[in-house]
């Protein structure tokens, strides 16, 4: 047992290593190829604005940009409404987007795995656990930075606007959510890998 926890230790390591440089290095080309995944969450959920999503240089720090054009009315008050062609940007830095992944990606490497099977049941499972991590995370963040200009409007006016849950979600995730998020689903594509694994063994 003692081996197998070094071995774990020692992967858990080279993995976050090699994950965080990869990061670092092809950060603005990972996020690009993550862009369809954001804009199809985005299109879902808030139907009162087009989304254009761009990776753009701030300062350089690479970050994922979204301009969010307004197609319907929002209406504050009665007499505080934001007119619809209204542009809204928000922002997000791409290393604090992909963390997330990283860490999905190191944990599943250095999870045991039974055999070469189980390792490929990770592979397959990682993909999918990919993609929902980023569904959960990034589009959520900067909808939420949209949501605060509602927010601050509706304060400018006096009135008392309810927090709707994307913004909730959007603050849990800047506080450390989306690291959590990443272990949690890596833990989830492990254990149903080990479940596909034996269950196909169970019935051969």
């Amino acid at each position: 047992e003692r081996t197998v926890l070094i071995g774990a230790v020692v992967r858990l390591l080279l993995a976050w290593v090699v994950f965080s440089v990869a990061g670092f290095m092809y950060g603005r080309e990972i996020s690009t190829l993550l862009l369809p995944v954001i804009d199809t969450v985005v299109e879902y959920f808030w139907e009162i604005y087009d989304a254009g999503l761009f990776i753009v240089d701030n300062n350089g720090n690479d970050m994922i940009k979204m301009v969010a054009t307004l197609t319907l009315p929002v209406v504050i008050a009665p007499d505080t409404i934001v007119p619809p062609g209204t542009q809204l940007p928000a922002g997000s830095n791409v290393i604090h987007t992909l963390v997330p992944l990283v860490i999905l990606c190191t944990v599943l490497v250095a999870v045991p795995a039974s055999g070469i099977g189980e390792r490929i049941a990770q592979l397959l499972l990682g993909i999918v656990g990919a993609v929902a991590v980023i569904a959960l995370t990034a589009p959520f963040v900067l909808a939420g930075h949209i949501e605060i200009f509602f927010q601050n409007t509706a304060a400018r006016a006096g009135v008392d606007r309810p927090e709707p849950f994307h913004l909730t979600w959007m603050v849990a995730m800047e506080s450390g959510g989306r690291w959590v998020m990443g272990l949690i689903i890596a833990l989830i594509v492990a254990r149903l890998a080990k479940w596909f694994v034996r269950e196909d063994e169970g019935s051969t």
